[in-house]
């Protein structure tokens, strides 16, 4: 009874220390008024200019890491941040360099990969999710096709077959995350620690 006692307790400990850790270094996020839970806190709170701020979107501009196209049934879009994201008190939220990366998918009728929802954001020891949208240069939703592959190959007819278009973004094409909505922030040590096999 009394090993069990003290395994329960040291689990207890364990979760509260990896819940102050998360807090220490949430990154200048500040949980609106009126947010369900100081776990869910909201992204545009430490990114607002003022503190009346209303706003109620983030902007995160990217370049794809790699060509993105529907020649495999799940698209993987990898980026790169192009630009640190400041909070109102100048820390860095989301520093250049992090990567973001999302699940797209095709959308034939305007030869574009789209991506919405979920997206992750790896910043030094921490994973950012959030909910977010792709745009192109011009703000558009998704981001066009940028090369023409031979119709005649028989990995260029699959996607056609199965999607209606094949479609293909260059690397290194421009992006931008339009955020919105709570996020949620995880300590990638941590997570790693607590899932390493017993010695």
């Amino acid at each position: 009874m009394l090993p069990y006692l003290f395994l329960v307790l040291l689990i207890d400990a364990k979760a509260a220390a990896i819940d102050q850790s998360i807090a220490r270094h949430s990154l200048g996020i500040l949980a609106l008024p009126g947010s369900a839970s100081p776990k869910q806190p909201s992204f545009f709170s430490a990114y607002s200019p003022t503190s009346e701020s209303r706003e109620t979107e983030v902007m995160v501009h990217c370049k794809l890491s790699r060509t993105v196209s529907n020649l495999d049934q799940t698209i993987t879009i990898i980026g790169v941040v192009q630009q640190d994201l400041v909070s109102a008190k100048g820390k860095i939220i989301v520093p250049a360099g992090s990567k973001a990366i999302g699940e797209g998918y095709c959308d034939p009728e305007h030869s574009r990969i789209m991506a919405k929802n979920k997206w992750s954001l790896y910043v030094s020891d921490y994973l950012i999710r959030v909910t977010a949208t792709m745009l192109d240069s011009l703000n558009s939703e998704g981001l066009k096709n940028t090369e023409e592959l031979n119709s005649n190959e028989p990995r260029v007819r699959q996607p056609v077959y199965r999607d209606g278009a094949c479609v293909s973004v260059n690397a290194r094409s421009e992006f931008v995350l339009r955020v919105s909505g709570s996020v949620s922030i995880e300590n990638l040590n941590s997570a790693f620690q607590n899932n390493l096999p017993a010695r």
